[in-house]
């Protein structure tokens, strides 16, 4: 009997730290500092094309992603004359489902409203979020 209560002393510690280091890889990877977006324009004669950067996990706000500050870009790059494009890069394992399809509408809205194309270049990880804010790319 001493070693049946031995044995589930053992698993319930493996399934305590096994618990404990998930916790932690969230953590870290929700802090990531290579989840970031981030806007760069290239001047091609009288208009530019602006680059978009979505790289990490695809959450409301961290302190390297900003849904928000992304959104507010799409439009303000909507009502920007000069440009003339949008060209997305994307490394991302995905994130939150409600994130990833409040980006594809905006740039389908983009797209619609202005006529101008969407480009989408994948880097080594783009699945789940990542992958269905591509598809709204030319």
């Amino acid at each position: 009997m001493k070693k049946t209560k031995r044995n589930g002393l053992i698993v319930f510690c493996i399934i305590i730290a096994v618990a404990v280091l998930a916790a932690s890889y969230s953590i870290i990877a929700k802090d990531s500092p290579h989840a970031r977006v981030h806007k760069s324009t290239h001047t091609h004669g009288k208009g530019y094309i602006a680059e978009l950067y979505i790289e990490g996990v695809i959450t409301e706000a961290t302190r390297t992603y900003n849904q928000e500050w992304l959104l507010d870009t799409i439009a303000d790059l909507e009502h920007d004359d000069k440009n003339r494009a949008i060209m997305l890069y994307l490394d991302t394992p995905g994130g939150g489902v409600y994130e990833a399809d409040e980006v594809y509408l905006a740039l389908l809205r983009y797209k619609s409203n202005t006529g101008r194309p969407v480009y989408a270049y994948l880097g080594p990880i783009a699945a789940s979020g990542g992958y269905y804010i591509a598809c709204a790319a030319d």
